[in-house]
């Protein structure tokens, strides 16, 4: 029971290097101004479920057919 279920021929070719693109020229790192464009912006990263944030919007939860708000987290009924 202490061999493998499956036998292995010699080394395991997932753990080799190789080098599948022979002719791909190197990584290139993006240009410093799209890395700032990317970044987030603290006024984007509020949250749009929280009633005392600016990107809450209190008309989508509200229910016309109760005439009631509906709350938007999911545990609520």
């Amino acid at each position: 029971m202490d061999s493998p279920a499956v036998k292995t021929k010699g080394e395991n070719t997932w753990a080799t290097k190789q080098n599948l693109f022979t002719d791909a020229p190197p990584a290139l790192a993006p240009p410093i101004e799209l890395l700032k464009s990317l970044a987030v912006k603290e006024e984007d990263n509020e949250n749009p479920l929280d009633p005392n944030s600016n990107t809450f919007k209190a008309h989508k939860y509200y229910l016309i057919h109760t005439h009631k708000y509906k709350c938007p987290h999911k545990g609520c009924t």
